[in-house]
């Protein structure tokens, strides 16, 4: 049975939604979702790889948890032509360990999955980043979360599921999505762009 919470967060957020947007540059497309004090954003670059931020978003620019992934372009690594994801913070890739460790002294990471109720930053693998309030083990409400694939989702959800306004980034079928979900179902398309042109391009690298 839902409780009284829940109804309130998902069916407000049907009909009342956050602002979400996709607007694009020549050389960016910024995916960003407002509700109240707090914003989420999804960046791709056009013109290098289709490389791309996602996590939290202030004045036009990422701000506090994020990932950043690029593509690994040196034609010798055995990596070379795959992504290569970096945790952030305040858009930075670059900072003490310690900032991991004051997420647990916090009590804002969760340990091993295992959320209780509140607010949480978690970052399952370097990949995989939630950020939201949780409720009996699932995200509800305003989340930011990566799905299967590490694909990421900004805007509201309901029991882990995408219920009401938000933008979902699918990696394996290279598009993003500005729509309105119920329980997963995609029941209206606001926008929608087809990624493949910049999400496509490999780099030369050397055979093995």
């Amino acid at each position: 049975m839902i409780d009284s919470f829940l109804f309130f967060m998902t069916h407000f957020s049907l009909f009342f939604t956050p602002q979400c947007s996709i607007q694009e540059s020549p050389s960016q497309i910024y995916a960003l979702c407002k509700n109240s004090s707090v914003e989420y954003g999804i960046t791709i670059d056009k013109e290098n790889y289709g490389n791309y931020y996602y996590g939290e978003w202030n004045n036009n620019s990422p701000s506090g948890f994020g990932v950043f992934t690029d593509m690994v372009l040196e034609e010798s690594d055995q990596y070379c032509g795959l992504r290569r994801h970096l945790v952030s913070k305040d858009g930075s890739t670059e900072f003490e360990d310690n900032v991991f460790l004051s997420l647990d002294e916090k009590n804002i990471g969760c340990d091993r999955a295992n959320c209780s109720d509140g607010f949480h930053i978690y970052y399952d693998e370097i990949s995989s980043l939630s950020i939201g309030e949780y409720r009996s083990g699932s995200m509800q409400g305003f989340v930011i979360k990566t799905g299967m694939f590490g694909n990421p989702y900004i805007g509201f959800v309901a029991n882990d599921s995408f219920h009401g306004e938000g933008i979902y980034f699918s990696i394996e079928d290279q598009s993003i999505t500005h729509g309105v979900w119920n329980s997963y179902e995609l029941i209206k398309v606001i926008k929608s762009i087809d990624l493949k042109e910049y999400l496509s391009k490999k780099p030369i690298c050397k055979t093995k």
